[in-house]
């Protein structure tokens, strides 16, 4: 008797949360608006941009003159990156290019042992990746969309559906238009990006990160694909207050590789001096991502889309550009 009630009880709850989760599938998320995106690319040729939030904002297709997606993410790391490279080539579109932007954090960190390790369920949702942690494979968020929200925006989202990637462009970019670190103070907020940063990297990821670069190259290459390393542009506080030594670690270990033949390098880390071209002290905004673009397509032998297909360029005569050839 008890059974029998408790099933009558728990059988119209059943019903809601599994109505719930199907309606989830529908919402547009960063992730599903990129996977949509990839799977609109067919044949060969074009790029595909990996990596952290600086490609996310920095690196878009339509800027360098080309087709290609963006599966750059937020607190994304390189084995995030890897695991999405092979999932790009097990499906019809071959990129002729495979652009990985590397940062002074990206080459210390893995996003599953930062606090934003909460975004690890979104790409088992949208492609299949389980998270390596077992703590993380034991979170509901990683089997059940509904418990990726409150309760409250959960139903709300089922019940009216909705889009969470409405600031992303065709290609998966999110370009920011509105932002520019003009309106505050530069050296306050690359303070503040590096203190979060340093809070969150470990000198004992340099190598593992390194080699799971290489791999990347190496998986590219076996697809016919050319793999670009880029360095991402920070402002100059910024700069100044990473650590020298583990920097120049990074560095040293890139330029080997480039020797080594595993990919080209293209250091931007210090290309872009004018606040006006920043979201905050190491994210451009989309007339950074534009400048950036232009670089890009100079030395990968592309046309790039001019500035002023955003409107009114904000890039005044402080944006300063160092020489820069593709290493």
């Amino acid at each position: 008797m008890l059974l029998r009630t408790l099933a009558i009880f728990l059988a119209p709850l059943g019903i809601l949360v599994a109505w719930q989760e199907n309606a989830l599938v529908r919402v547009e998320t960063s992730h599903s608006h990129k996977r949509r995106a990839l799977e609109s690319m067919a044949g060969s040729g074009g790029v595909l941009v990996l990596g952290s939030s600086n490609a996310l904002y920095g690196i878009c297709p339509r800027f360098l003159g080309a087709r290609g997606v963006n599966l750059a993410n937020v607190s994304q790391s390189l084995d995030i990156d890897l695991e999405l490279l092979q999932v790009v080539l097990d499906r019809p579109w071959r990129p002729s290019t495979v652009v990985v932007a590397v940062s002074y954090l990206t080459a210390y960190s893995l996003l599953e042992e930062t606090p934003e390790a909460w975004r690890l369920p979104a790409y088992r949702h949208a492609w299949g990746l389980i998270p390596s942690p077992w703590d993380q494979r034991l979170v509901a968020s990683t089997w059940s969309r509904t418990a990726l929200f409150t309760p409250r925006k959960a139903l709300a989202l089922a019940i009216h559906g909705g889009d969470l990637a409405s600031e992303y462009d065709p290609h998966g970019c999110f370009l920011s238009l509105a932002r520019s670190m003009s309106l505050g103070d530069p050296v306050a907020v690359a303070r503040s990006r590096l203190a979060y940063h340093h809070s969150v990297m470990r000198p004992g990821h340099r190598l593992g990160n390194m080699d799971r670069l290489e791999k990347i190259a190496e998986l590219a290459s076996r697809a016919g694909a050319k793999t670009l390393v880029v360095l991402m542009p920070v402002l100059p506080d910024y700069h100044k207050g990473m650590d020298p030594a583990a920097w120049e670690l990074v560095v040293h270990d890139l330029r080997r590789m480039r020797d080594h033949g595993r990919f080209a390098l293209l250091d931007l880390s210090e290309a872009i001096h004018d606040p006006a071209m920043f979201v905050d002290a190491d994210h451009l905004n989309a007339w950074g991502a534009a400048h950036v673009g232009r670089i890009m397509a100079i030395d990968l032998g592309w046309t790039g889309t001019p500035t002023s297909q955003l409107g009114q360029s904000r890039a005044g005569p402080e944006a300063q550009t160092s020489r820069l050839r593709l290493q």
